[in-house]
């Protein structure tokens, strides 16, 4: 889980803790975030900061319970949202797959694109390179925002079209 204690939004970094289920410890390790990101993270504390608490998305996050039904509350909109689409069933890798594509078709290596994600193949004592998983972060932001001018949605609004 993402804490404020972890990220120094000053520099546009998350010092992520190790995942107890990541055996492969790839999980680990400093992260760049795009200005996308620090804007969002930077409203979210302003809207959050009373609490006191450390954990970006609140404490009913940190229980593996409350992910869990976080999650299933998102498999039940995929599923509403693709109701008629001629696609197989929705997955949660399915969008860390489409990520690695967006950040590849925005120019970034596949390494670095995997690196973005966290599932990179650099050795597990070297860093990912801040600057290039930076940069193609920041190029899947516009990608991103493109995508939704061209969905006809607005942040008020939300999507307009569904797939299909």
């Amino acid at each position: 889980m993402m804490r404020w204690s972890d990220l120094d939004l000053d520099r546009k970094l998350w010092d992520k803790p190790p995942h107890p289920d990541d055996i492969y410890g790839r999980t680990a390790g400093i992260m760049p975030l795009s200005d996308v990101a620090v804007s969002l993270l930077e409203s979210l504390r302003c809207s959050t900061q009373s609490s006191g608490d450390d954990y970006v998305f609140g404490p009913a996050l940190a229980s593996p319970g409350k992910l869990s039904r976080l999650r299933r509350m998102v498999d039940f909109r995929m599923k509403v949202y693709m109701h008629g689409a001629s696609v197989k069933p929705w997955r949660w890798h399915d969008l860390r797959r489409s990520v690695l594509n967006m950040l590849v078709e925005a120019g970034a290596s596949s390494e670095i694109a995997r690196c973005a994600i966290g599932s990179g193949t650099l050795p597990v004592f070297a860093s990912p390179p801040l600057r290039s998983v930076r940069e193609a972060l920041e190029r899947l932001a516009l990608a991103l925002e493109d995508i939704r001018r061209g969905a006809g949605r607005s942040d008020e609004g939300g999507a307009s079209h569904r797939p299909g």
